[in-house]
C-alpha cells in the first residue's frame, strides 16, 4: 500500500528533462518513498531508526554466561571450550 501523494512525478519527455531530475528522484526514493520490505518506511527512514536500535542494545548490559553446566546429579562441571582441532 502506497502512500498519498508519493506517485512518480518525473516529466520523461525527453532524456535532457529526465537527466536534469535524476538527483532529485533519488533523494526522493531514498529520503521520502516508502518501501513495502523496509515496512513502509523510507530507506533512510530504516537506516536511522536501526542505528538507533544497534545504539541501544549496546548500551544493555550483556547477558550473564555461565562456563558450567550442571549434571543430573547436583553437581556443576566446567565445560570443555571447543578449540580448533575439534
Amino acid at each position: 500500500m502506497k502512500r498519498p501523494g508519493h506517485e512518480s512525478q518525473m516529466d520523461l519527455a525527453d532524456a535532457p528533462k529526465a537527466l536534469a531530475q535524476l538527483a532529485a528522484a533519488f533523494e526522493h526514493f531514498n529520503e521520502v518513498h516508502p518501501h513495502s520490505s523496509l515496512k513502509m518506511r523510507s530507506p533512510r527512514e530504516f537506516r536511522r531508526r536501526r542505528v538507533e536500535q544497534m545504539r541501544h542494545a549496546q548500551l544493555e548490559p550483556p547477558a550473564l554466561h555461565c562456563e558450567y553446566a550442571v549434571s543430573g546429579y547436583g553437581g556443576a562441571r566446567p565445560v570443555r571450550r571447543p578449540t580448533r582441532d575439534d
